[in-house]
């Protein structure tokens, strides 16, 4: 039992620096022995727990989309106005991203090791993650917090809200994380608005 919570640890341990790792200097250039050095551990060790880089990528991209669904969960169980309960939910998984990705100088490398490694699980999430918006906005509707107007449908406020907030990190000098958290909710306001039974 000592080992397997020892060996959960360094995992856990290892999968943090390697997080770091990745974003400060790339995929490539982030070698098993540097990720050996930066946890103080014999190169073996890392091992022990990963097969190699891609594994290694892979359990990182999970325990991302882990954080990432977890927190936009969080942010729909919240009480509050809607309005800033759906700007929540999409600045847990875009703002999340766009700090650890999009904003780094090796962005296109994450990315492209990210499709190439564990698109399956991004697009898994990409899946709950729009339930979890879709759900907030019908149990809105059902507890008349707010209605959308025909032919508006809750899937597909979901798709625009999704876009919008996907591009809402680009253009422009690198957003701090107020200024991206107040670009999202002006566009979810005027999208619910918009969408909204007068």
């Amino acid at each position: 039992m000592a080992t397997t919570v020892r060996s959960s640890a360094r995992r856990e341990r290892l999968l943090a620096i390697a997080l770091d790792l990745f974003t400060h200097h790339g995929v490539r250039r982030t070698s098993i022995e540097d990720l050996a050095a930066a946890a103080t551990i014999a190169k073996g060790s890392v091992y022990l727990e990963f097969r190699g880089k891609d594994e290694l990528f892979r359990a990182v991209a999970e325990r991302v989309v882990g954080e990432v669904l977890a927190a936009a969960e969080g942010a729909a169980a919240r009480s509050g106005a809607l309005e800033d309960r759906v700007t929540e939910i999409l600045c847990a998984k875009f703002w999340r991203l766009y700090n650890l990705v999009h904003a780094r100088p090796h962005a296109r490398e994450l990315i492209e090791t990210k499709d190439a490694v564990a698109a399956d699980l991004f697009r898994a999430a990409d899946v709950k993650f729009a339930r979890i918006l879709d759900r907030t906005l019908v149990e809105a509707a059902e507890c008349d917090e707010w209605r959308p107007r025909k032919p508006y449908t809750p899937p597909e406020i979901v798709a625009v809200l999704l876009r919008v907030a996907h591009g809402t990190s680009y253009g422009g000098p690198r957003l701090s994380a107020a200024a991206f958290r107040k670009r999202v909710r002006l566009a979810v306001g005027l999208i619910l608005d918009g969408a909204a039974r007068a």
